[in-house]
């Protein structure tokens, strides 16, 4: 089965009561000729109407960005930085991307939690500025960092002549990815949808909790992840089925499943026994159903909707969009159900 390498990278806030749709832009830092500027010839393809490959791409994460920018509010505009490159892929796995949150922001104005962590752009949005304005000389200002591997389209070895999807109508033929579904999977996790501890050794910067393990609840030990010791969380970490996702909207909104929360209706984690460094705690568990986007594993693809993802954002800190085009497929009614692997 294909595989996907989510990373985080780490650095060291009073909102606005008028809100609007988050604007996310993509920002592409490839260079001339590569990546999103790759000048090949294609057909257009599912309401992707572009006709080179860099193009293509482009469009996929613009459309990414509307996606998102549907769902949540903020007053801050939300920059990812996006590039393609050849990355790790042989017959069996592939590194399809890798996706985090540029900076770690704590203390700011308006943030809910004291000496807590938060993704920055999460942090920009509940104090209501740019926290980062003023980015090191030969830099460029951006709020999550993402990259995806080229090889599918071009190496006939990679996952047995697996290629990207283009289209954006949820109509990916078989034998091919839809990047579309794995962009959202992966912006996800840039804004909200991680945490910033080593399940290897417990471990989190300057010994500081982030929001995400303030929800992270250990139904054996009866404690969240926050309040652990570092040996606690460890042991946490590979207590495979017992630890869950302990937010009211997230909790509030797993009665369409069948499988995959406990009985309180909280939603399990991905806790496998190694642990999966980088797939660990931040993924829901891989046996829920229906499947949904934030697993670890690709599942069913039948639209673009956020099933469970938005309301994870929601408790965290992100407030709910106010004129989204794109239904939420829970909230409509109509599920739109996927998932996608990071590992």
């Amino acid at each position: 089965m294909a595989r996907l390498l989510s990373c985080l990278l780490l650095a060291a806030a009073f909102a606005s009561a008028a809100w609007a749709d988050v604007t996310v832009t993509i920002l592409n830092n490839d260079d001339p000729g590569e990546g999103f500027n790759d000048p090949t010839v294609v057909a257009a393809v599912g309401i992707n109407p572009e006709t080179t490959l860099g193009a293509q791409r482009l469009f996929v994460f613009n459309q990414a960005g509307v996606i998102l920018s549907n769902f949540l509010d903020s007053n801050v505009e939300i920059i990812v930085r996006s590039n393609f490159d050849p990355l790790f892929c042989d017959a069996q796995f592939a590194q399809l991307g890798l996706a985090g949150a540029a900076l770690l922001n704590s203390n700011f104005p308006g943030a809910d939690r004291l000496d807590t962590w938060y993704h920055v752009a999460l942090a920009n949005r509940l104090t209501g500025r740019d926290l980062d304005p003023n980015p090191p000389e030969g830099s460029v200002g951006h709020d999550v960092f993402a990259r995806f591997n080229t090889l599918l389209d071009s190496d006939d070895n990679c996952l047995g002549g697996t290629d990207w999807y283009y289209g954006a109508d949820a109509n990916a033929p078989f034998g091919t990815l839809d990047l579309l579904q794995v962009v959202l999977h992966e912006i996800a996790h840039g804004i909200g949808f991680s945490n910033f501890v080593d399940e290897r050794d417990g471990t989190s910067p300057l010994d500081l909790p982030d929001i995400y393990t303030v929800y992270t609840f250990d139904t054996t030990t009866n404690e969240h992840w926050d309040t652990m010791t570092e040996a606690e969380r460890v042991a946490s970490a590979i207590n495979t089925g017992n630890v869950v996702w302990d937010g009211p909207h997230v909790t509030a909104a797993t009665g369409f499943l069948t499988s995959g929360a406990d009985g309180q209706g909280r939603l399990r984690f991905f806790t496998p026994n190694p642990v999966a460094f980088g797939s660990s705690i931040s993924h829901w568990i891989d046996t829920a159903s229906p499947d949904l986007l934030m697993e670890p594993s690709i599942g069913n693809v039948s639209g673009y909707g956020l099933d469970l993802t938005d309301e994870q954002l929601f408790d965290v800190g992100w407030e709910e969009g106010r004129t989204g085009i794109f239904l939420d497929g829970f909230e409509s009614g109509d599920l739109t159900l996927w998932s996608s692997t990071v590992q």
